[in-house]
């Protein structure tokens, strides 16, 4: 008897589950109906609504070169209809606006250097429109001015400087100096910075320890508004094993009033450097320049330093001694 009044308990509220739940759907059906409808209703009206377009510009003058920046988007007010809206507002992607400079006439911004031009963005409208959805009207583009400042384009050959960082292995020399090739290169751009750009320089690139000849390509370091005819070059590491040569290298003696005599002593000093194999034999004492400089004497002391003031490229780790010399004037 307790169950059966238990299970009429149970039947009762399973009904009357399934007839909220009946309801609950039905409710929820004509939700969606009427929100469907009501979408459908406002997508079929106009509306006048802001997109950010991004736009590339090409095409500048001859012989000038963009020196500031230009918009990378444009706000355009459009008005349009609704489903044509929402198209677009879901789209994650647009195609950019191509805006051609060559395809118009542009003013020169007064009170400003007579580089720097502009154009009302309201003279470009119908070129924009082209462009987009032929379902958009444009009805304004901001901002309402576009500046291009622009300066004399000039082009010049420069060196290259290599600022690479590297190492040659234990018991390695040059044959001769890096290599950079090409060496120099031409550049253009604004002729403010053109006139006063006498080299451009690689990337600081670290290429650790070289073992072996062998070739690196390295990048030239960007320099705004500049343009480069190569954006790489080619480090060429041309080395060998080198061994230690000791010359014999006279003292010259410079600055020197002809009124005086000035004797040095000793007159030659010994001078040792690192060569490589290959040129070993081909190196000679009056490849070195030794000096002594009149104009260094110091009153009081006996003594003159002695200044390296040339050698080879293909050599290194070079060393004299002594480094002073002991002098005698005579009038």
């Amino acid at each position: 008897m307790k169950k059966r009044i238990l299970d009429r308990i149970e039947q009762f509220f399973n009904s009357e589950k399934l007839e909220f739940r009946r309801k609950a759907l039905v409710f929820t059906f004509f939700l969606i109906l009427s929100a469907i409808i009501w979408l459908m209703n406002a997508l079929s009206k106009n509306y006048t609504t802001d997109f950010n377009y991004p736009v590339r510009f090409k095409n500048y003058p001859e012989n000038k070169t963009l020196i500031g920046d230009l918009p990378d988007n444009l706000t355009l007010r459009v008005s349009a209809h609704g489903y044509t809206l929402f198209r677009n507002r879901i789209s994650s992607r647009y195609i950019p606006i191509v805006f051609n400079v060559k395809s118009f006439t542009l003013n020169r911004l007064p009170g400003r250097d007579s580089s720097f031009f502009y154009i009302e963005t309201k003279y470009i409208l119908d070129y924009v429109s082209k462009q987009l959805n032929s379902e958009f009207e444009i009805i304004s583009i901001k901002p309402d001015t576009l500046i291009f400042p622009f300066a004399q384009l000039h082009s010049k050959k420069v060196s290259i400087q290599s600022k690479a960082v590297y190492e040659l292995d234990k018991q390695l020399i040059f044959k001769n100096k890096l290599t950079l090739i090409p060496d120099s290169i031409v550049v253009s751009g604004p002729d403010y910075i053109i006139d006063t750009l006498e080299s451009v320089y690689t990337k600081t690139e670290n290429f650790k320890i070289i073992q072996k000849s062998t070739e690196k390509e390295i990048d030239l370091e960007p320099i705004p508004h500049i343009k480069y005819e190569t954006s790489a070059i080619k480090l060429i590491f041309n080395i060998e094993k080198f061994t230690e040569k000791v010359l014999d290298v006279p003292v010259t003696l410079i600055n020197v009033p002809d009124s005086l005599i000035l004797k040095i002593f000793p007159r030659q000093l010994s001078l040792s450097c690192q060569i490589g194999l290959s040129n070993f034999e081909l190196l000679q004492s009056d490849m070195f320049s030794l000096q002594v400089d009149y104009n260094s004497i110091v009153p009081g002391v006996s003594r003159l330093q002695v200044v390296l003031a040339k050698s080879p490229n293909f050599v290194r780790g070079v060393n004299f001694k002594p480094k002073t010399v002991e002098y005698l004037i005579e009038k």
